[in-house]
């Protein structure tokens, strides 16, 4: 059930009410395009767009075609240059993974925008709770199902308990530099040499102890 926002018999105002009705992703190549129609109730508040850091939404716009700006969670309002270019959103502090999302007053929305991808993508992230939610790649319908981070791999992994057609192996080759300056820096390069299906690896002793990320790149 969906409550809804309004003023109680205190006089004070709940929290504003978000329903992403639906989503339609069309992925073509390193392309994608979207169209989400969200209806928000209360109070102005802030919506996920699809996308995340290194897949960031652009050219944003609603259904009077007025372009929307975007911000991201955990931080201020995304650089014009990240957003501009299709390339991905930053946190300098932390180098988190951001989210994408727009500020949206009361009322529905059909917002649509676009992707650009580095390379091809095996996985795409879609905002939480989406009611309905369509996606194609290349042409062939995919079957939405959400991992824990919200979301949805574009080619199917088989379940344990599918008989494996190809042998799913990872070698891992970890270099360090270590700089003895104050702080003291240590650089991390891994080396990975993947074969078999697309699917998520932790990497081994990636931080060591007492040690905090500063940056991550590919």
């Amino acid at each position: 059930m969906l409550a809804l926002p309004g003023r109680g018999r205190s006089g004070i105002r709940r929290a504003p009410c978000v329903w992403p009705e639906r989503l339609t992703l069309d992925i073509d190549g390193r392309q994608a395009r979207f169209v989400q129609v969200v209806t928000v109730y209360g109070a102005p508040t802030a919506v996920s767009l699809p996308g995340e850091t290194g897949s960031w939404p652009v050219e944003v716009r609603n259904q009077r075609g007025q372009q929307l700006a975007i911000t991201a969670i955990g931080s201020p309002a995304a650089s014009g240059g990240a957003a501009a270019s299709g390339g991905a959103a930053e946190d300098h502090a932390s180098r988190r993974t951001l989210i994408p999302r727009v500020w949206l007053s009361a009322g529905q929305h059909v917002l649509s925008g676009q992707i650009t991808f580095s390379h091809p993508p095996q996985l795409v992230r879609v905002p939480p709770q989406t009611g309905l939610l369509s996606i194609t790649a290349n042409g062939q319908t995919v079957q939405p199902v959400l991992d824990a981070n919200q979301r949805v791999w574009l080619k199917e992994r088989r379940s344990a308990s599918a008989p494996e057609a190809v042998s799913n192996t990872l070698t891992t080759l970890i270099r360090r530099r270590i700089d003895d300056t104050i702080p003291r820096r240590i650089t991390t390069h891994f080396e990975l040499n993947v074969a078999g299906l697309p699917r998520e690896v932790n990497l081994p002793a990636a931080l060591l102890a007492g040690t905090v990320p500063q940056r991550a790149h590919q």
